[in-house]
């Protein structure tokens, strides 16, 4: 019996449940090809490798615009007050991954 190893993480997902939810992430094995990479849950995740997860989190986490609402010219802020106060920047994952599997 081989030990699974994971090499990287290539994705990651949310599938919606009636009790709220399964955060998982698409694991590429090492010394395995891309097309062996399976889904695995988050818990599952930290417990193959917490540093390999704990890294993929900083690295796709949402980022939030750290300018303040409002015109260029310090008018009031076009945007209700109600809008949200950032941009969410995360990358397309999937575009991302398509690219990767193509430079394979």
């Amino acid at each position: 019996m081989t030990i699974s190893v994971p090499e990287c993480i290539l994705d990651d997902d949310v599938l919606a449940s009636s009790n709220g939810g399964v955060h998982r992430y698409l694991v590429r094995w090492k010394d395995r090809p891309v097309c062996d990479a399976t889904w695995v849950t988050a818990d599952e995740m930290a417990r193959l490798d917490e540093d390999m997860l704990h890294r993929y989190r900083l690295d796709h986490s949402p980022v939030t615009s750290g300018f303040e609402r409002g015109r260029i010219d310090g008018g009031d802020p076009v945007p209700p007050d109600d809008a949200p106060r950032g941009y969410n920047l995360r990358p397309n994952t999937r575009k991302s991954y398509r690219a990767m599997l193509r430079n394979l």
